[in-house]
């Protein structure tokens, strides 16, 4: 009983600690949330995803964030705590599953999951990830629990909040087709199906075209992204002893549906041809289980003991050493990414500008400076990612025309180095660098607090009155 109290409190203890430190990092950031954040607003203002606004992805997640922001409003910096408490609840999850399967090592799964790097570091940013893995936990543990149907409903819900879960769930359904387990497989996919009809089927009514065409045409018409080679060594190199502890633990639980899982997991991630760090995230739950999966297997080999307490040592000082390199590396070079913290100075700005010229801009920035400034992006043109436009799911042109047509002012992230010869460069992915050079003009600019390689936040006035005979680009 004391043991189980003392293990109780050592989670506590660690979910505190990860909360007390992500806490005094907490900030607005530069990045995709922002739009979603913007989406969420437009939902509550009875707009209808795809039908009035892109989306890339299914409708879950900005449907989640509608629903948190008829409690918190426009408070913006309460939507950057949603990654930190949805991965609190991930741990919590983790740790209750390892319980339950009377693993002593469960107390400590908690501990490697939130302070690897790959935590760390996405727990930052509001991007989608850590609701996937939640749902997909959840979906486990249900599970386990002997409730298949709610186990179909959280599958779902990974899957239309983000696809790349699909694998996930695909593997599921494998193993237990492979098992000859009909009954639970047939509440799963019941479940699942009616889960996905009740989110899906009106919006198919209304947008059956402009669904496939977002979710499904643009996802095959992207662009290559980052080298997949260089991505996984990156990862390799944040992440190497959760990967080869966790392969020598996956042969523990081979036959385990996790297995089958994050194999196909794996395996869409090599086939996809635009991946990021971001995505491999989906992969530390079962890092982390397969890994305390193989710290219980050591410590319950019949050798002898004193062998098997130094086993258990070394890879304890070895984890040590690697928890504390990671934690510093987090905190020295990739904890300060990305925040945006003179919001308010540019929204200030931005409200005093007439009401009826609407904005425009960078997925990243505009949809949070007209939340904050409370303007309207112009005709919810929300997500501006350079690859909805490679894929051809938005129009550049159309869009930059209809700034112009109708005047505004656009919203760029940009690098701007004059000594270097670099000028107004990063608006050029979603807005025509040709109507830019010659209807567009610089009003103010801002400094950019991403600390990458953008410098500036500028606020550009378009309009097609506006004729620049001296193009600066």
């Amino acid at each position: 009983m004391i043991q189980r109290i003392w293990r109780s409190l050592f989670v506590i203890g660690t979910l505190g600690l990860f909360l007390y430190i992500k806490l005094g990092n907490l900030s607005l950031r530069f990045g995709d949330g922002n739009a979603y954040i913007y989406m969420a607003r437009a939902i509550n203002d009875g707009l209808v995803p795809y039908k009035d606004f892109f989306l890339a992805d299914p409708p879950v997640f900005p449907y989640f964030l509608s629903l948190v922001r008829l409690f918190v409003g426009n408070h913006l910096i309460i939507f950057q705590l949603i990654p930190l408490l949805l991965e609190i609840g991930s741990a919590l999850l983790i740790y209750l599953y390892l319980r339950n399967k009377g693993l002593n090592w469960a107390p400590v799964a908690p501990l490697i999951y939130l302070f690897s790097f790959t935590i760390l570091s996405t727990s930052d940013f509001l991007t989608g990830l850590q609701l996937v893995n939640f749902f997909i936990i959840l979906a486990i543990f249900s599970y386990e629990k002997k409730w298949p149907g709610v186990s179909g409903v959280f599958w779902a819900l990974a899957v239309l909040t983000k696809l790349y879960a699909a694998p996930a769930l695909l593997g599921f359904l494998i193993y237990l087709y492979i098992q000859r387990d009909n009954i639970q497989l047939k509440k799963v996919i019941i479940a699942g199906f009616i889960t996905s009809f009740m989110v899906m089927g009106p919006l198919m009514i209304i947008s059956a075209t402009k669904i496939i065409n977002f979710i499904i045409v643009h996802q095959f018409n992207r662009s290559n992204g980052l080298n997949k080679i260089d991505v996984a060594f990156f990862y390799f190199k944040k992440e190497w002893i959760f990967l080869v502890l966790a392969c020598a633990g996956s042969y523990i639980i081979r036959k385990s549906y996790l297995v089958y899982s994050v194999g196909l997991t794996i395996l869409f991630f090599l086939f996809f041809k635009d991946i990021y760090y971001l995505y491999l995230g989906s992969l530390m739950p079962y890092l982390v289980i397969a890994m305390i999966y193989l710290l219980e297997k050591i410590s319950s080999y019949t050798m002898p003991a004193k062998l098997t307490s130094n086993w258990l040592k070394g890879l304890i000082v070895i984890y040590a050493i690697f928890l504390i390199s990671s934690l510093n590396d987090y905190a020295k070079n990739f904890a300060i990414l990305g925040r945006f913290t003179n919001l308010q100075e540019i929204a200030q700005f931005v409200s005093k500008l007439p009401n009826d010229k609407k904005l425009y801009g960078s997925h990243e920035v505009a949809p949070l400076v007209a939340l904050a400034s409370n303007k309207e992006l112009l005709n919810n043109y929300i997500d501006t990612n350079g690859q909805t436009f490679v894929s051809g799911a938005n129009d550049r042109d159309s869009m930059s025309n209809a700034l112009v047509n109708q005047g505004g002012y656009l919203i760029g992230r940009i690098m701007h180095y004059p000594d270097l010869g670099i000028y107004d460069i990063g608006t050029a992915s979603y807005f025509n660098t040709n109507i830019f050079k010659v209807h567009c003009l610089r009003i103010k600019d801002f400094p950019s607090t991403g600390n990458e390689s953008d410098n500036q936040i500028v606020i550009y006035q378009c309009d097609k009155d506006i004729n620049n005979n001296s193009p600066r680009l």
